[in-house]
């Protein structure tokens, strides 16, 4: 046989197994056994010198800047379940007020103290859709938000609202669909990633905490 039979027959299996894996993701997805494996194991699972960084200097950082509508991506290190979503950050969440931070978890869709919400990561990024003014954050994305406490955590990352995922309910709050996220492809689907989000043109950082050059990094 020739070298392009060969590569030919290289270019065939490649795509034979690529397409079943994409079928046995697809699949398995969408039981209740991933489901079970994604709340009770996957999302326990970390490398046991891990911890999170989170200290005193930068949680002040978050305290001061943080406003009703600010979006907060975080990322755990060591945490397995990070490499189940491609990308710089892990989860999304909304700052809505008070001290308290709207997030869709394992357990459901709730609200959570900003300091317990930033203990748990290692890395935090705020940021803010620059087409979101205060009216449309306290007319629009907080009552839009409410609306979604209690929804389940959507395990099969599909769109709709019956569930959802942490990334996703940022979209979903933004009925007008101001921020404008590109969505990438993951799980043969097109969806809603941190990555996206901090790509759209509308998007700004406002404190990353692995960059706070001009605070002490103590607690």
């Amino acid at each position: 046989m020739t070298w392009w039979m060969w590569a030919i027959i290289g270019v065939v299996l490649a795509f034979a197994v690529w397409y079943w894996w994409y079928a046995i993701a697809r699949f398995t997805m969408r039981t209740d056994l991933w489901e079970w494996a994604l709340r009770n194991i996957i999302r326990k699972l970390r490398v046991p010198w891990a911890v999170p960084r989170m200290t005193g200097a930068k949680y002040r950082a978050i305290n001061a800047a943080v406003k009703p509508g600010t979006i907060l991506l975080g990322t755990k290190a060591g945490w397995l379940a990070n490499r189940l979503t491609p990308g710089l950050t892990s989860h999304g969440a909304l700052y809505i007020g008070n001290g308290r931070v709207a997030e869709t978890v394992g357990e459901g869709d709730t609200t959570i103290d900003l300091l317990d919400f930033c203990f748990h990561y290692s890395r935090i990024i705020l940021g803010e859709c620059t087409d979101w003014d205060a009216d449309y954050i306290n007319g629009t994305i907080l009552p839009e938000s409410a609306k979604l406490e209690g929804t389940e955590y959507d395990h099969a990352f599909e769109p709709g609202r019956k569930r959802v995922y942490c990334y996703e309910r940022i979209e979903l709050v933004d009925t007008e669909r101001r921020l404008k996220i590109q969505h990438e492809r993951l799980f043969g689907r097109q969806l809603v990633t941190g990555d996206a989000i901090m790509k759209a043109p509308n998007f700004r950082v406002i404190v990353d905490t692995d960059n706070l050059p001009s605070l002490s990094q103590g607690a």
